[in-house]
This record gives structure tokens, C-alpha cells and sequence, in this order.
């Protein structure tokens, strides 16, 4: 339902061993990227991918609250992977991103725990799912438009 183009490029932040890299490798992005902060789990991701064969993939290993390097992105997914203070530090990188290189952007965020923080941050939802099985989280599909309105 999203219109991905071959211009577009996804980070996946909190990527574990490259499961939703791989989905996301299924569609035309231009780069398929993930964010780990632990190097066992980075370098398993890495071996997935390598192993699929998708070479329009990276895993860099570091702290999602110190990672800066958004600017390449039009596309965030996130399974929920960090605490509050990880998300605001996150959501203020993307922000800083946003100012430094206007462009759409698209957060796609599985079992979305701090919706509001999202919101407030200057994101506007656009797509939401509701929870029908424990085992499958809802999730909620955000963008953001060059500079938003609390980042000025």
C-alpha cells in the first residue's frame, strides 16, 4: 500500500538477525539497511543476508540512540525495539535528519508502544492495525515531511 520506489531506502533500527530486512529486501528499495546494537546479532544479520544474497543490504552494529547517519533514508521500520529514553534520543536524530535534508519520510512501526511520542514529535499517522492475536502486534505507519512543526 506504500509506494516504494527503486529512490527509496529503508533502516531497519533494532534489526536482531535481519528478519524484517530480508521482507523488506522483497520490495523495490534501493537500500535495505538495519541497525543492531549487538555485535552477535549484527553479524548474524549480516550472514543472513549474505546468504540470501541481497546486495543492496548493510548492517551497521551501534546504539540507536547515537546513530545520526539518517539522511540516506525515506523509510524507519521499527519492532518496538528500545526504551522510552532510546525512542525520544531516536525520534530527535530523525528530526535533526529531517533539517538537514528535506524530504517525506515514513516510519513503519510494529507494536508501536509510544505512538504519542510519534505523534508529538511532529509525525502524522496514516495507517494503523488493530491487535487480533497476541502473537501478531498491531502496527501503525507515520510520515513526516521535511522539517516538522516541533523541530523548529
Amino acid at each position: 500500500m506504500l509506494p516504494i520506489s527503486r529512490a527509496d531506502a529503508v533502516l531497519d533500527i533494532g534489526c536482531g538477525k535481519g528478519g524484517a530486512m530480508i521482507t523488506l529486501a522483497q520490495f523495490a528499495f534501493e537500500r535495505v539497511d538495519g541497525l543492531e546494537i549487538s555485535p552477535k546479532l549484527a553479524h548474524i544479520a549480516r550472514l543472513n543476508i549474505r546468504r540470501l544474497d541481497i546486495p543492496n543490504a548493510a548492517v551497521f552494529c551501534a546504539d540507536a540512540a547515537d546513530f545520526t547517519d539518517i539522511d540516506p533514508y525515506t523509510y524507519i521500520y521499527m519492532y518496538n525495539p528500545f526504551p522510552e529514553i532510546v525512542m525520544r534520543r531516536v525520534l530527535d536524530n530523525i528530526l535533526l535528519s529531517l533539517k538537514r535534508r528535506q524530504r517525506l519520510l515514513t516510519m513503519i512501526y510494529k507494536n508501536p508502544v509510544f505512538d504519542s511520542l510519534v505523534l508529538c514529535s511532529g509525525f502524522h499517522k496514516i495507517h494503523e492495525t488493530q491487535q487480533i492475536h497476541p502473537d501478531y502486534p498491531p502496527f501503525s505507519v507515520y510520515v513526516a515531511n521535511g522539517v516538522s512543526s516541533s523541530a523548529s
